[in-house]
C-alpha cells in the first residue's frame, strides 16, 4: 500500500464536531459513516456533554486559513435513506 504525501498547499479543511458518547460506543452505523468522511487529529471526552468533541480533517468543511478559528459542524445522518450531511454551526 502506498501513501501519497499531501501537497503543503493543499487547502486546509479542518474543524470541530461532536458525537454523542453512547453512539460511539455502540459503534453505531451513523458514526461509522461520519468516521469515514475524516481523519481524526484530536479527540476529547467531554462528560458534562456526554459527547466526545473532534477537530478533523475532511474534504467536506471549508477551507480555513492557518491561525483562524476552527469551524464547528454538525453532521446529520438519516438512517432510513443512508444519507450523510454535514452543515457548519454558527457559534
Amino acid at each position: 500500500m502506498s501513501i501519497k504525501t499531501v501537497n503543503r498547499r493543499s487547502p486546509r479543511r479542518v474543524g470541530r464536531f461532536r458525537l454523542d458518547a453512547r453512539a460511539v460506543e455502540h459503534a453505531c452505523v451513523g458514526v461509522s459513516r461520519i468516521m469515514s468522511q475524516c481523519i481524526i487529529v484530536r479527540a476529547e471526552m467531554s462528560y458534562l456533554r456526554g459527547a466526545i468533541e473532534y477537530e478533523a480533517i475532511s474534504w467536506r468543511f471549508r477551507e480555513v486559513e492557518q491561525g483562524f478559528v476552527l469551524p464547528t459542524y454538525q453532521w446529520i445522518y438519516n438512517a432510513e435513506t443512508g444519507e450523510l450531511d454535514v452543515q457548519e454551526v454558527m457559534p
